[in-house]
């Protein structure tokens, strides 16, 4: 009996340790962060990001030339996304209903249109 509680023993102080160690999927190494390249837009669409991005912020504008065809466009807020770029929020007002879309100030100072999904 004796001899059975001294290999039992640290037997089980061994599981017990080795059950308190770091998980095998937390020992990695941290990825270099992937380089953003956004897809190039047409420059209809270049020159409609521009045309909202300076429009005064709280006005209304009608705009024929949207990708939803004719419509009435509020810029309502500005607010910094997740790349930390300076972006536009606007309601698209159509005779089909509203969306939203934004106008975000890339790294080489060019305004992308982005369609919001709510």
């Amino acid at each position: 009996m004796k001899n059975a509680k001294t290999i039992l023993l640290p037997a089980l102080s061994v599981l017990l340790v080795s059950g308190c160690q770091a998980p095998r999927g937390l020992q990695h190494e941290v990825s270099a962060p992937q380089v953003v390249v956004d897809k190039q837009q047409s420059e209809s669409l270049q020159n409609l990001a521009k045309t909202l991005a300076d429009q005064p912020m709280g006005s209304v504008q009608v705009v024929n030339n949207t990708p939803y065809g004719p419509a009435q466009i509020s810029k309502d807020r500005e607010y910094v996304n997740g790349l930390g770029e300076r972006c536009y929020r606007f309601t698209v007002t159509t005779e089909n209903g509203h969306r939203y879309v934004a106008v975000c100030l890339t790294n080489e100072k060019q305004w992308r249109y982005v369609e919001l999904l709510h």
